[in-house]
């Protein structure tokens, strides 16, 4: 059967064989080269969405083909799977999908717009950033492949009723390898015009520069990187980012870079009320480096898009706002509410005591006879105020530490007075300097032997007289307790395998009360198995020591 009437009489059924096993139950969308169908499964009795092409069927739907190729190769959680692909009763093209119950983003954005109440306690701007690192994610898998979508847009974007987000329309999908195919093509001309015309293909509004030029085989993934800039650019102003009173007008400002300014903040007025949302300086400064009119001053690909968006979402500064120290001490200290809160205090007590200090200075130059007890007493408050400040100053340099910033570490170090650098502040110089390492048995006493586990890079076996082996990472310095063994008669001798899996102990064996005086010392090497301290290979050694 036919999902709708044809528009034209159909070559014979032998060039278009029927090879539909669905039943057609009503249009649920339609645009410009396809309709779409919710329809049964008479196989597999579920319900799927049949996407039919719209083209004149008197030639072959090359571009509908070439999308349901694209979306077959193309197996991933955010692209719709494909099932099958055929030609129905009347000779159109069709291909069946996943039936996806949702909205595009599009309709989603102007609902918020709109204000509507339901949509605003729904999609809140971290919510609809989840969506777009999903995008990211299915459009980054397509480059991956070796294809470009080409027409990324908040209209081509579904969000499911289960949160499922799908990019959906690759008819204009495009393999960017070297011999890409050709996708300009020229219109026929008619008798009276010397000239063709490109024909572009993609949403003028959310096309990058080199598209609107009408260029096809130099395109990259930059270019869906623009598409993207502006996707998120309509998520955080709820508008798309270039606006025209033609299709021409909106071409010219495309190529122009003439993008619409983002705000500091979004404001609609709805059901519930007036709603400002503040737009962060971080995601700004992301939409407008993807959406660079010069293609080198994008992001090279989707991967540092997603990093970027990933870093403002945890709390660190993007690679797109350029931030100075002031902006990354904000973000540390919002990132490390506790130890920035026990900084201040540190910090307040420092500067309360330096106050006091250079009151009491002034107040004993004012009176030069005061008795010697409150000069002491002066002198101790200066000691505490240049402990406090170095106490602060450690702190500090503890964060840079953990942030691994080894260079505000150092600077933070030096500021330390060096009658006041204690034991901790040798640790972090040591932990910046990485000249040496210090490992200490977890006895106190010194090692009884050391040898290097040749099959790992930093790691060495150590024994204590007590018998107990470690592994030790001098890297680290990490100790790990291994196996203990019988202490008596072990000398200072240790063996390890390559892999550190066996241990090779040299004991030393008693000599019998009676033995006679020139009895040969024997020795017993004993192999242990480190993971459970299992005796794997005991034998004895003569010696003709005595």
């Amino acid at each position: 059967m036919a999902f709708d009437p044809p528009g034209q009489d159909l070559p014979d059924s032998v060039h278009y064989p029927s090879v539909m096993n669905y039943t057609a139950k009503e249009e649920v969308g339609r645009g410009g080269m396809a309709k779409i169908f919710l329809a049964d499964d008479l196989q597999l009795k579920r319900l799927v969405a049949i996407k039919v092409s719209t083209a004149d069927t008197s030639v072959p739907d090359t571009l509908f083909q070439t999308e349901a190729e694209v979306l077959s190769n193309l197996a991933h959680p955010n692209i719709p799977p494909i099932h099958s692909c055929g030609i129905d009763d009347v000779g159109r093209a069709f291909y069946s999908m996943k039936l996806i119950r949702g909205q595009t983003l599009q309709k989603i954005l102007k609902q918020l717009a709109a204000g509507d109440p339901d949509i605003t306690a729904s999609f809140t701007l971290p919510r609809l950033l989840e969506i777009f690192r999903k995008v990211c994610d299915g459009v980054a898998f397509a480059h991956a492949k070796g294809f470009l979508h080409r027409d990324l847009k908040p209209e081509n974007i579904m969000v499911g009723e289960f949160g499922e987000v799908l990019v959906m329309d690759w008819g204009l999908a495009l393999a960017f390898e070297k011999n890409a195919r050709t996708q300009q093509q020229q219109v026929p001309q008619s008798p009276h015009s010397d000239t063709g015309t490109i024909r572009l293909q993609g949403t003028p509004q959310y096309m990058s520069p080199e598209q609107a030029e009408g260029m096809v085989d130099g395109l990259d993934e930059r270019s869906d990187v623009y598409a993207l800039g502006g996707v998120l650019q309509a998520i955080l102003t709820l508008q798309s980012p270039v606006s025209g009173r033609s299709i021409q007008e909106v071409l010219d400002r495309v190529r122009d870079g003439q993008i619409a300014p983002i705000p500091n903040a979004r404001v609609t007025e709805g059901a519930a009320g007036k709603i400002t949302v503040p737009i962060p300086e971080a995601l700004r400064a992301v939409a407008r480096k993807a959406m660079a009119n010069r293609r080198a001053d994008r992001y090279t690909d989707v991967t540092g898009l997603v990093a970027d968006i990933e870093a403002y979402q945890s709390g660190f500064a993007t690679s797109a706002e350029q931030a100075g120290f002031l902006r990354q001490l904000t973000l540390l200290v919002k990132r490390n509410r506790a130890a920035s809160f026990l900084v201040a205090a540190l910090v307040m007590v420092a500067a309360a005591f330096t106050v006091r200090l250079a009151q009491s200075e002034k107040l004993s130059r004012l009176r030069a006879l005061e008795a010697q007890e409150n000069a002491a007493a002066a002198l101790t408050e200066k000691k505490a105020a240049r402990r406090s400040a170095a106490d602060a100053q450690m702190a500090i340099a503890e964060v840079w530490e953990r942030e691994n910033n080894f260079t505000d570490l150092r600077r933070t170090l030096q500021m330390v007075p060096e009658e006041l650098r204690d034991q901790n502040w040798n640790y972090l110089d040591e932990r910046l300097n990485g000249d040496a390492l210090t490992v200490v048995s977890k006895s106190g006493n010194p090692w009884h032997a050391v040898q290097p586990i040749v099959g790992k890079a930093g790691m060495v076996a150590a024994l204590e007289k007590d018998g107990s082996l470690y592994s030790v990472n001098t890297n680290t310095g990490e100790v790990r307790d291994l196996i203990k063994v019988n202490p008596v008669g072990l000398p200072q001798m240790l063996a390890m395998s390559p892999e550190g899996r066996t241990a090779f102990i040299n004991r030393i064996v008693q000599k019998p009360k009676n033995a006679p005086p020139n009895t040969p010392q024997l020795y017993a090497i004993e192999a242990y198995d480190t993971s459970d301290n299992r005796l794997k290979i005991p034998f004895q050694l003569r010696t003709n020591r005595t």
